[in-house]
């Protein structure tokens, strides 16, 4: 057995300057007020993890993500504060701080410990610099208010827990503001008519509990009036202020309001309002900004109505909630966002600490002494799909649910896997199990795999157990082979299977270099089927269904490659200017990309077809050709390899180089040349094969910004000139009176077409001419099995700043161009898809309204017009 054990992380984050922001005005409220939340009376059920947690590790969790959210720097005038959110890191505010108080004391009194002491006393001297009542006001009193009310609660529970009095004149004077700072509910803008009383309720139910615990009835008295105001305010429409939100407060700040005074000095009343008024208030609103507080809100008055009804419906509402909010902990790090589904990079400490003080701190009186338990099956996954004979690893969790360490605990799983121990788990603690190859598949049909504690004091046993269900296949051992269809020798390759609609494949294997032979267990569906040989074969592609009654055989015969393209621009562009045409031309290739694919394969030559390798350098600028692969490319054509290089900056980049002068046969004269024409040397024999051509406009790359003046040398022939006199030379050949070495001062992909010269060349001309004079020359390619026809669904039109679509495809797509109207390439994206199945992109866009070409770029490519419409 493997173990691997989880560690509460306590961690400081250390912030060099803060500075606070205003609370929310009017103007704040007019803007959110036109965001309509969707109000819901339904809680989210059923999702992963549904009521699964411990909720004391859960808390000490929590605990450490507020801590980290402490400003550390002594220097810093926020020292001491609680940072907002991971997505605010600017603001530091004291009702944060004073909620971090009440969080670090509740864990001392837990745990005992003192190791958080030190951001406790932090914590107050923020607090002490920045009391409550001093903290932003404009238009209204409402966030001091509200300020006020939390210190009362914190000064408490530290009091409570330390014995540390030192704090209470800064309490008695937070008490002295609220009682001094009535809101008006009426008089003063819409928004404040909805939040006043939401604040004062607030405020009421925390100075009420402080004012019995400190004996002072005139305090109390006041906190019961602030109730009774808002019971009125309540009672005159209750179905829309139950259920209004504002801020991050809700209905359910109200009624815990009321609760927490008015009802506690009259229960009987507080038993009859609640059961005439709380069936109006919703249980849980999904939309709209800071939902997650508003619903820690409604918990927490639900909560404290179970203690006047008894209405135990309350009691899992409030749980509900509560986990409604653990459950948007996405990163793992205790803390949550303030809206229901917001990014896990946006957690914030206030949030996270209303989940703690309202929610798991509510549900700790029912938490069982002796609790263990199984959480979660990380691995394998229960979508998983599971052969005959399969072995897996198996990983899941163990948790201490309750109160109390726990010592040899027994753990024992049963079905497919077979293992038992016994753990002990510390208070808080949860351990991740790993047991390598623990899941062993022994028998086809459906199969169970369960793991369970068996705790002889446990005093929750519902958790104790947790199983699920696999449907492991029957063996189908499909069998083929990969083979040369020229000599029928066998060829090394990794052959690929992926369940149809996946992007990963299932499963591979490799066939025997010597026989090209293969076999592999598989299970009854349909499979997208990749052969990636070794160099020089192409990759090949088939659609394979396996069923009991039907296992194929499946044979593939591929011939070598008879060229290597190389293509070593920047970006790996520009390839699909060329491909298209060795394509028509029936001219086979390898195609390899120096940026994605690594080190040329230069010893592997000698097996394609023709020996001839095509070099394109597209926009890149140095290292066109590197030294180590000058030497290979001399030791090449030294051996009589065939070598063709175009692109433009090549001669510039190399000038003075052996390999330039020596083995091209090409001196460099001059770059940029900005002539776009090329003519014929018809007096050289290569030239004279050749017709004018232009290397700009339609269909050209439109790259060529650098093409270079060379000469030849050492043996070389000019066979292409910039200018009709052929005293600008663009071109030379070098070779025994056939080319074998061909270099073009300009990159192929910028050879286009114009209307105005219509006798003029194009790529695919130029490329065959050249080729067949070096000895390549086209066959018809042994066809192939493809994947699938090129497709592409545009999901969403790219609007609002993206675009999205999924693509399937036979051949490998690299990159996604965008033309505008005029046939000018606006934007290029890689996006690389290899032809596995069907794949979904999401790509940003940031270009003006108007109508757009998208061209995916392969052998094939495929061009969709789409409109953009840009977020006004």
């Amino acid at each position: 057995m493997a173990m691997k054990r989880t560690i509460i992380p306590i961690c400081i984050l250390f912030v060099i300057k803060l500075w606070a922001i205003e609370p929310w005005t009017s103007k704040d409220f007019e803007r959110v007020s036109k965001e309509k939340p969707n109000p819901s009376f339904s809680l989210p059920q059923g999702e992963e993890n549904w009521q699964s947690w411990s909720y004391p590790h859960q808390f000490m969790k929590t605990v450490g993500f507020i801590v980290s959210m402490q400003v550390t720097d002594s220097t810093d005038p926020e020292y001491g504060g609680i940072i907002e959110g991971e997505d605010q890191l600017n603001i530091v505010e004291t009702d944060n701080t004073q909620e971090a108080i009440w969080v670090l004391s509740r864990y001392k009194e837990i745990t005992g410990k003192s190791d958080l002491d030190q951001s406790l006393m932090r914590a107050w001297i923020y607090v002490q610099n920045h009391p409550a009542y001093n903290e932003e006001g404009t238009e209204s009193d409402y966030y001091r208010v509200w300020n006020s009310g939390l210190a009362l609660m914190a000064e408490s529970k530290y009091r409570e827990v330390t014995g540390d009095s030192s704090f209470i004149g800064y309490a008695d004077s937070c008490v002295e503001y609220i009682m001094t700072h009535p809101l008006p509910f009426s008089g003063v803008h819409p928004f404040y008519k909805n939040l006043h009383p939401k604040v004062t309720a607030q405020a009421a139910g925390m100075l009420y509990r402080y004012a019995r615990e400190r004996n002072r009835d005139d305090w109390a008295s006041y906190a019961v009036q602030m109730a009774e105001s808002v019971l009125v305010w309540l009672e005159e429409d209750p179905e829309t202020r139950l259920n209004n939100e504002v801020w991050a407060m809700s209905g359910g700040t109200c009624i815990w309001g009321i609760e927490n005074s008015l009802f506690r000095e009259d229960s009987s009343l507080g038993a009859s309002w609640l059961s005439t008024y709380l069936p109006l208030m919703k249980t849980f609103q999904p939309g709209g900004d800071w939902s997650n507080s508003w619903n820690i809100w409604y918990a927490w008055a639900y909560r404290y109505a179970f203690d006047y009804t008894g209405d135990s419906t309350y009691l899992f509402i409030h749980h509900a909630i509560v986990d409604s909010l653990l459950m948007q902990d996405k990163d793992d790090d205790g803390g949550v966002p303030p809206t229901y589904g917001g990014s896990s990079f946006g957690d914030h400490s206030w949030v996270s600490s209303y989940m703690l003080f309202m929610g798991i701190n509510e549900l700790w009186p029912r938490l069982a002494e002796y609790d263990a338990g199984i959480p979660k099956i990380i691995f394998p996954k229960e979508e998983r799909v599971i052969r005959f004979g399969d072995t897996l690893d198996l990983e899941f969790l163990v948790a201490n649910y309750g109160l109390q360490d726990l010592v040899s605990i027994p753990l024992q799983t049963s079905g497919l896997s077979t293992w038992d121990t016994t753990l002990s788990l510390d208070f808080a603690m949860v351990d991740t199990i790993f047991i390598a190859n623990g899941v062993v598949a022994r028998d086809s049909g459906y199969q169970n795999l369960s793991i369970y504690t068996t705790l002889t004091q446990d005093q929750r046993t519902v958790n104790d157990t947790l199983s699920m269900d696999f449907f492991v296949f029957p063996p189908r051992l499909v069998t083929g082979s990969v083979t040369d269809s020229i000599n029928s020798h066998g060829v090394k390759a990794r052959v690929y299977f992926t369940l149809k609609g996946d992007t990963i494949p299932f499963d591979s294997t490799e066939t025997d270099s010597e026989t090209g032979q293969f076999s592999i267990n598989l299970l009854d569906t349909t499979f997208y089927v990749k052969v990636s040989p070794e160099v020089p074969y192409p990759e090949v592609y088939d659609t394979v269904t396996v069923t009991h009654d039907n296992i194929p055989t499946l044979e593939y015969r591929t011939a070598p490659s008879k060229i290597l393209f190389v293509n070593v621009d920047p970006e790996g562009n520009y390839e699909e200017f060329l491909l298209p045409a060795l394509d028509s031309l029936g001219i086979s290739y390898y195609y390899w990309e120096r940026e994605q694919d690594g080190e040329i394969p230069f010893s592997k030559l000698y097996k394609f077809q023709d020996s001839l390798i095509l070099w394109m350098t597209g926009d890149r600028e140095e290292e066109t050709v590197t030294e180590t692969e000058a030497d290979s490319l001399t030791n090449f054509v030294e051996n009589g390899g065939r070598l063709f290089i175009t692109g433009q900056n090549v001669a510039e980049d190399l000038q003075g180089s052996q390999f330039l002068n020596n083995v091209l046969g090409v001196e460099f004269i001059s770059s940029p040349i900005n002539e776009i024409f090329c003519f014929p040397i018809h007096e050289d024999t290569l030239g004279s094969l050749l017709r004018p051509f232009i290397t700009t406009n339609g269909g050209s790359a439109l790259n060529q910004t650098s093409r270079d003046w060379i000469q030849p040398t050492n043996g070389s022939r000019a066979f292409l000139s910039y200018d009709s006199t052929g005293s600008i030379v663009a071109g030379v050949w070098k070779g025994d009176n056939v080319p074998q070495v061909v270099f073009l001062g300009f990159g192929l992909e910028g050879i286009g077409w114009s209307q105005s010269f219509p006798d003029y060349m194009n790529r695919r001309e130029v490329m065959e001419q050249i080729l067949g004079s070096m000895g390549v020359t086209g066959v018809k390619e042994e066809k192939l099995k493809s994947l699938s026809p090129f497709k592409v669904v545009i999901l969403e039109n790219p609007t609002f700043g993206s675009i999205k679509f999924s693509l399937v495809s036979g051949e490998t797509i690299r990159h996604l161009r965008i033309f505008d109207v005029q046939g000018r390439r606006v934007m290029s994206i890689p996006i690389n898809y290899k032809p596995v199945g069907i794949k979904t992109f999401s790509i940003p866009i940031s270009l003006p309204s108007g109508l757009y070409f998208l061209r995916f770029d392969g052998r094939s490519p495929k061009t969709y017009p789409v409109v953009f419409i840009k977020e006004p």
